[in-house]
Order: structure tokens, then C-alpha cells, then sequence
């Protein structure tokens, strides 16, 4: 951590001596630079658990025909997992299928409905490991069955190739969804539903990997071919428009992301009226572009109304109320109220670790938005602790250059930066750096948060000038971006490195843009409570009194 000492010898760097006001005010920056985790640095939050995808796979469900002890476990194990109890679906599952295995042999497509609802469940509970073989079995059973050209073989390999996309072995996944879209397209034809959903998930994929352009073209294909079957206002339609929405979300477009998820809800509405848990999905992933935008008043209004009705629906310990739980937290913790922050954030968790088990995907996004409340509130020794778990997981889950990595890697060379150990910081803010130009490009707003952030310790090596080169590769980013919380810290960042090398002017410069910035975003929370108001503003005071100071010096 940085000694009082040090703070003081940098901001006497910064003032002109003959000012005492000026002096305090910067020190005063300075001690909350120093006792907390990077306060005007950008800590990467995980947004992973946000529900923005929709996923148009099916468990195949019996027909009632079929009455027999197996048909009845099948279908109560679903019922479970529609209400998150995982733990129980799978017991019955299990009995299910060793059921119809005894009664009809291994080979018997009644045993591939099985596995298949069975590996679906350990998918959801991000037992990939356990899902996989199961998914296997399966495939191979409609290969000899069905034959290796039949659409039952294509779902299966449409199955294995998400779980390879969720467990971010793109390799893999590519060439069963490119076998799965030539089966459908061969057997059902070019422009039937089951084309335009492989082409779905062909297009996150691409979209994961960064061709955004590809990912496009196949979104709006799918879409175009829904829209013919189902018209403009079918539920299918919804899926594709948000998954295209979900595109630009990504890209940083969120005018054009909102106007996609606003048709998203309205389809849905339409569909199942306003309690149903699909619109609460949709007002999630609005409330997520509101966030983005620093539009934090409308993003509080719609997750508050997504958690009532997934509450409503669910019951208070669904994974989906955890997501719901865990957007909020985001929120709280952006408004500076780190003490409700922290209580939502302990609530998902339990949830995810109930129904998901401990070495889940959501727990880790969990684990390292804790971490990074922690940090924030100098308790460094837990946030490495969360951050060690949340990489661990994701590790596991994926490899070890996905993006999820990065993000733990950046926050915990972060907590190492707060607390002096710049050489052990380095290397992980180089990593994270590294993966994340490899997968999205030099231009994304996540390379810009790393190139921020490995400035910052640059600056304070002293290596000024290559702290001001990445400080303003990222600025050029970030001014694009349409993220205010992103823009508005590397502004600061840039005056105060300036104001460091003794150059006011350009200091100011950059210093009245920060606040411009953030007034922008205080005009978007003046709906909301006036404590969160107070809070939101008491995490920033420092960029106000920094300009502050820099007039003052020069008697303006």
C-alpha cells in the first residue's frame, strides 16, 4: 500500500507551495488513492450472469402417452429444474434413465431423450465435464439409430457443439455446428426454423470470437427466416432480435441495442403477458444497456422489476432471481452504496452455490464482483481470497486465454497495485491485456479498461511518458465506447498524469472533462433516492476538488 509518506511527497509534486487549500484537497485525492482499490482506475465487473442470450434449445419432453414410472421421474425432474432445485432433477433423471436402460437396452431412443435431458441439466449446472459424455452417448445413439444424416443427429451434435461454445472450446464447437446447420438445411430445407436456430448459435460463436460482421450476417439470416414461418411477432422472432440486439450491446451501439430489445419486450408482452419470466429477461438485458450508459435510475427501475417477477415465478432461490440479485448488486455498488452492494452479492451467491454447485461459472462472476467490493473497501486479504476462487473456476471451466481470465486477472494485478506489489501486478495486467487484444481486438472497450489500467502503474513507476501513450490509446477507445464510467476515469487519468508532469493547461483540459462527464451521468440518476445520489457522488468527489485545486493554483 502507499505510504502517507509517498501521497505527500506526490502531491507536493502537484501544488505550487504557496497554496495550503490546494495542497489538502489534493492530498485528500491522493490518501483515497492510496487506501483503496484504484478508485479512479476501472475495476473490471463481470457481467457474465446478465441473461442476455436466449437459448432456443428444448428438452424434449415424453408424449403423455407414456405413463410408465420413467415418464413420471422425467417429467418431475423437469418441473425441478424449471424451479432451480438442480440437485433433485438430477437424482430423478438418473433413475429415469437407468429406468428405461434396464427395461429397453442402451440403444433405444427413449435412453437418448434421457441422456440428452440429463446432460442438458449438468450443462446448466456447468457440469461440463459431466454433461459431455452424456451428450456423446447420445449422438452416437441417433447416429446408428436414425443414421448419421437424420435431424435427430443434427440436434445432437447442435447440443454438443453449445456445450464446447459454453465451455469456450471454439475449435470444437465450429465444425458440429457447421455438420448440424448442412443436416437441417439438406433434410428440412434453407428457410425452416431449425436452420435459422443453428445459425443462432453460429453467430455467437463468431460473435464471441470477434467477427462481429459474420455474426451479423448470420443473426439476420436466422431472422429473416423466422420472421417468414412466424411473422413479425412470434416468440422465435423475439430470440433472434435479441441475440442480434445482444451484437451491438456488445459492439458498444446502444441506441441501436435498446431500440432491438425494446421490440424484444414488446413481442413478449405480447406473447405472455407482463409477469412472465421471458420479459423479465428482456427488461434485464434493457436495464444492462441503461447501466452501460451510466443511466443508472432507469437500470434500477427494470432489474427491481425483473427480480419481482422471477420471485414471483421461481421462488426466492432460483438461479435467475441469483442473476437478477447479482445485476443489482452491479448497481449498488456503481451508486457507492457498498454495504447493500454487499448483501445482494452474499444472496446470489448462496443461491448459485445451492442450486449450481461451487465450481459454476455464476459463482465465479459472483466471487469477483465480491472481490471487488472488498478491495474497494480495504479488505484485501478477502478480495485476493474471492479473486483466487473466481479464477480457479474459470480456469477450470475454460481455458486459460478466455476473457473471463482476463477479467479476474486484471482485478487481482489490481488489488496487487493497491497495495505496492507493482511487480507481481505487471505481469497480470500484461496477460489480461494480451488475451483480450487476441480475442476482441485492439478497439473494444475492454482492451481500453487494460490499457488504463497497466498506465496507472506505469505512472507509478514514474515511466511517464509510457503511462501517457497507453493513456491515451485508451481515451481514443473509451471517447467511442458510449460507456460515461469508462470515458470519465480515463479523463482523469490523463489530467492527472498531466498535472504530474507540470503541464496545468492540458490538466484542466482533461479535468473539466471528467466532471463534464460525470454531470451527465448525475442528470440521469435525479429520479432515483437521494442517498444513492449522495453516495454516487461521494466516490467521485475527488475529481471535483483535483479541477479544483488546478484553478485555484493558477487564480482562476
Amino acid at each position: 500500500m502507499l505510504k502517507r509518506g509517498d501521497i505527500l511527497k506526490v502531491a507536493h509534486v502537484l501544488k505550487k507551495s504557496t497554496c495550503n487549500r490546494c495542497y489538502f484537497l489534493l492530498f485528500a485525492a491522493l490518501l483515497t488513492l492510496g487506501s483503496t482499490s484504484r478508485v479512479h482506475a476501472t475495476i473490471d465487473t463481470d457481467t457474465s450472469s446478465l441473461p442476455a442470450i436466449q437459448d432456443s434449445l428444448k428438452e424434449k419432453v415424453l408424449d403423455t402417452e407414456h405413463t410408465g414410472t420413467s415418464d413420471q421421474l422425467h417429467n418431475l425432474a423437469l418441473q425441478h429444474k424449471s424451479r432451480g432445485e438442480y440437485s433433485t432433477a438430477v437424482s430423478l433423471l438418473q433413475r429415469a434413465l437407468s429406468a428405461d436402460e434396464k427395461t429397453y437396452g442402451p440403444d433405444h431412443p427413449r435412453v437418448a431423450v434421457r441422456s440428452t435431458s440429463l446432460a442438458l441439466l449438468y450443462h446448466d449446472m456447468g457440469s461440463n465435464d459431466r454433461a459431455e459424455p452424456l451428450y456423446g452417448r447420445a449422438l452416437s445413439r441417433h447416429k446408428t439409430v436414425s443414421g448419421p444424416s437424420h435431424p435427430d443427429t443434427a440436434g445432437a451434435l447442435t447440443n454438443l457443439a453449445k456445450l464446447y461454445y459454453d465451455w469456450g472450446q471454439y475449435g470444437k464447437a465450429e465444425p458440429l455446428y457447421q455438420r448440424a446447420l448442412a443436416i437441417y438445411e439438406k433434410q428440412n430445407g434453407p428457410a425452416h426454423p431449425s436452420v435459422a436456430t443453428v445459425l443462432n448459435y453460429l453467430a455467437m460463436l463468431y460473435q464471441s470470437l470477434g467477427n462481429y460482421s459474420e455474426a451479423k450476417s448470420l443473426y439476420e439470416r436466422g431472422l429473416a427466416i423466422d420472421e417468414a414461418v412466424y411473422g413479425p411477432h412470434h416468440p422465435a422472432v423475439a430470440r433472434d432480435v435479441s441475440n442480434l440486439a445482444k451484437l451491438y450491446y456488445d459492439r458498444g451501439d446502444y441506441g441501436q441495442a435498446e431500440s432491438l430489445y425494446d421490440r424484444v419486450l414488446a413481442i413478449d408482452e405480447q406473447a405472455y403477458g407482463p409477469r412472465h419470466t421471458a420479459v423479465a429477461r428482456d427488461m434485464s438485458n434493457i436495464a444492462g444497456v441503461h447501466f452501460a450508459r451510466g443511466q443508472y435510475a432507469r437500470a434500477k427501475l427494470l432489474y427491481e422489476r425483473s427480480l419481482a417477477i422471477d420471485e414471483t415465478v421461481y421462488g426466492p432461490r432460483h438461479p435467475a432471481v441469483g442473476d437478477d440479485l447479482n445485476n443489482l448488486a452491479r448497481l449498488y455498488c456503481a451508486l457507492g452504496n457498498y454495504q447493500r452492494a454487499q448483501s445482494l452479492y452474499e444472496q446470489a451467491l448462496l443461491i448459485f452455490e445451492e442450486s449450481c454447485g461451487p465450481v459454476h461459472t455464476r459463482v465465479a462472476t459472483v466471487l469477483n464482483n465480491l472481490a471487488q467490493l472488498h478491495a474497494l473497501l480495504d479488505d484485501y486479504e478477502k478480495a485476493e481470497s474471492y479473486y483466487e476462487q473466481a479464477l480457479f473456476i474459470y480456469k477450470k471451466v475454460f481455458d486459460e486465454k478466455h476473457p473471463r481470465v482476463a477479467t479476474v486477472l486484471n482485478n487481482l494485478a489490481g488489488l496487487h497495485y493497491a497495495i505496492g506489489e507493482y511487480n507481481r501486478a505487471k505481469p497480470l495486467y500484461e496477460e489480461a491485456l494480451s488475451i483480450d487484444e487476441a480475442f476482441y481486438g485492439g478497439e473494444h472497450p475492454r482492451v481500453s479498461i487494460r490499457l488504463n489500467n497497466l498506465a496507472e502503474l506505469y505512472l507509478a513507476m514514474g515511466e511517464y511518458d509510457r503511462a501517457q501513450n497507453l493513456y491515451e490509446q485508451a481515451l481514443t477507445i473509451a471517447e467511442t465506447s458510449g460507456q460515461p464510467e469508462l470515458l470519465w476515469n480515463l479523463q482523469f487519468n490523463l489530467g492527472y498524469l498531466l498535472a504530474m508532469e507540470q503541464n496545468p493547461y492540458a490538466a484542466i483540459f482533461f479535468g473539466k472533462q471528467a466532471v463534464n462527464t460525470i454531470q451527465d451521468m448525475r442528470e440521469g440518476i435525479v429520479e432515483i433516492e437521494k442517498d444513492l445520489q449522495s453516495s454516487f457522488l461521494d466516490t467521485k468527489w475527488y475529481v471535483y476538488r483535483f479541477l479544483a485545486g488546478l484553478l485555484i493554483d493558477l487564480g482562476r
